[in-house]
């Protein structure tokens, strides 16, 4: 899975030894087939925000779905002359400070904390030419699918299900549009203290979807963290 980023003892000394071990160790992940899953996929677009490539999809089912690969692009961290440099080729060593299976223990600590959430499944996606034009950024990634919030989404034990599910640009119109639409704050506050203890410190504005509750003749909106 990560087999490049395993290094000598003087080159871990000097890069750091991070997650070497698990990166290299290899595990057995299930092949995602695209005719089979949720009836069937279909990939809509490609979003290469910061460094990560995350695939949306739509099933058969009618549910939309996310692709989130483990590798990372480098390049759009680095100024351009910087880049296919030596500069590149740290940051992509520097993967290795990242736990790659951090994913899979979010869910049970996000529902302990009451906090909403995805369940992300590991997959590898292989080269096929149901992926369109994105074969050549997604064929053979390994990664994390998951669905796409709705208001069927998980939701702790005794919660109520929201009216509707939207994003952060929207959620930016829905609260200049109505004084009386808030954000949830204290909802809001858990879901950014438990990214600091699992030490996710990059989520943007993609990476977050809202659930609206109605309040009154306004809307409260929680956070549904994605990453």
């Amino acid at each position: 899975m990560g087999e490049e980023l395993e290094k000598s003892s003087s080159q871990k000394r000097l890069l750091g030894k991070h997650y070497r071990n698990v990166w290299a160790t290899p595990v057995d992940i299930k092949y995602l087939d695209m005719t089979a899953f949720a009836g069937g996929l279909s990939p809509v677009e490609l979003n290469m925000e910061k460094h990560n490539f995350t695939l949306n999809l739509l099933g058969k089912d009618k549910v939309q779905y996310q692709f989130k690969a483990i590798n990372k692009n480098p390049t759009s961290l680095l100024p351009t002359g910087l880049q296919t440099t030596f500069a590149e080729d740290f940051i992509q060593d520097q993967l290795s400070s990242a736990h790659p299976f951090s994913p899979l223990v979010v869910p049970p600590l996000a529902a302990a904390a009451g906090v909403y959430h995805v369940n992300p499944k590991l997959v590898y996606v292989p080269y096929s030419r149901l992926l369109g034009t994105y074969i050549s950024e997604i064929g053979g990634q390994i990664g994390y699918i998951y669905k796409n919030p709705s208001k069927d989404l998980d939701l702790p034990k005794g919660k109520d299900k929201p009216d509707r599910i939207i994003n952060t640009e929207e959620l930016y119109k829905e609260l200049k549009k109505d004084n009386h639409n808030r954000v949830d704050q204290k909802s809001f506050l858990k879901a950014r203290l438990l990214d600091l203890i699992i030490g996710d410190w990059d989520n943007g504005e993609s990476e977050w979807k809202w659930a609206a509750f109605k309040n009154g003749g306004a809307h409260v909106y929680k956070p549904i963290p994605l990453n």
